[in-house]
């Protein structure tokens, strides 16, 4: 309960159980003949994130002390707007099976090429594996695939679901041939490196180092577990007055949560929205279909030298450049609609 400007009662709410596991298996090969020492090496490493239980906090915003004290729906106050200024529920069903397939195989060739010149040759291959969940409750939503202009009658289309979903396919939701719900795309990654040690010639005191190298990476579980508030498994609710004017301390939710095993519900995309939210309360995160692990390309070059027996001067630069790196953005944001530019025939 958090009575505006003053007290708040209750905490954050929020607690998440998880059983989580790893289970892998690598080796690695070293080699030498003559000039060149070898390495290789690979493996695959399964990773298990049970999400036993989510809790989310339900939850009350009031405006001021007398309406905290009297706490009168709409009708009881007479005014027709709640002494319960918004209720927060998550009606939703969360535990999830999440699963990831990790692999490499990589080779490296240090190649003395002569007493001054060492080279460093290598190439790795990694699978950054995305998050497929067993119960198939990996759901999404797909802005290629919506509906610019709905219906006032909504529309489902966008919305997509894993192909281990189990539920019954509404109009307009589309299954994916994976369990991911995005494309999958650059799971399997290349990543060439090399690097070299050369000591200049008329001298022992100067070395010259420089590399190059492609790195990928996993991102962490955090943004996968906002995905657990996609239809049809969750649904943040946030209704505020004048659509909350129902609501008192008595039943501060104007439309109580009734969650069976499976929620089988999709708020529509539609403009019935923009006049009565609380129809469709349509609160959806996602990654973009085409979403792949992030890469950074990093190069270096060193040049080190000796000036007397304790004292060593290096300088060096170090660049990097990331590519495909995580952001997040507001694809539905409200536009600005003037007397020239009407929209939905608001000016």
């Amino acid at each position: 309960i958090n009575l505006l400007g003053s007290l708040s009662l209750g905490g954050n709410g929020q607690s998440v159980i998880l059983d989580q596991g790893a289970y892998s298996l690598h080796d690695t090969l070293s080699y030498s003949i003559g000039k060149h020492s070898i390495r290789v090496g690979g493996g695959f490493t399964r990773y298990q994130n049970d999400l036993l239980a989510f809790n989310y906090l339900a939850g009350m915003i009031i405006l001021s002390y007398p309406d905290f004290l009297l706490g009168q729906s709409g009708i009881q106050n007479g005014t027709g707007l709640s002494d319960v200024y918004e209720s927060i529920d998550f009606p939703s069903e969360t535990p999830r099976r999440w699963r990831v397939l990790n692999a490499d195989a990589w080779v490296q060739d240090d190649f003395k090429v002569s007493p001054r010149l060492t080279l460093n040759i290598g190439f790795r291959y990694e699978r950054e594996g995305d998050e497929g969940d067993l119960l198939g409750r990996n759901t999404a939503f797909n802005f290629a695939l919506a509906n610019p202009n709905p219906p006032v009658s909504g529309s489902l289309a966008g919305f997509v679901v894993p192909n281990n979903y189990k539920g019954t396919l509404p109009a307009g939701v589309t299954q994916f041939d994976n369990n991911l719900s995005i494309n999958g795309d650059g799971q399997n990654t290349l990543n060439p490196r090399f690097g070299f040690a050369y000591r200049l010639p008329h001298t022992e005191r100067f070395v010259l180092r420089g590399g190059y190298g492609v790195f990928h990476s996993r991102i962490t579980g955090q943004p996968f577990l906002q995905l657990i508030s996609n239809p049809p498994f969750g649904q943040f609710r946030v209704t505020p007055d004048p659509y909350n004017a129902a609501a008192s301390l008595q039943s501060p939710f104007a439309a109580p949560p009734v969650i069976p095993s499976f929620i089988s519900y999709y708020p529509p995309n539609s403009p019935i929205c923009a006049t009565n939210p609380s129809a469709c309360a349509l609160s959806t995160q996602t990654f973009a279909a085409n979403f792949r692990p992030p890469m950074v390309q990093t190069w270096n070059m060193d040049l080190q030298t000796q000036l007397a027996n304790n004292w060593v001067l290096d300088i060096g630069y170090v660049g990097q450049h990331g590519t495909r790196l995580l952001i997040g953005r507001s694809l539905n944001e409200a536009l600005t609609a003037t007397s020239s530019n009407a929209i939905r025939g608001q000016t």
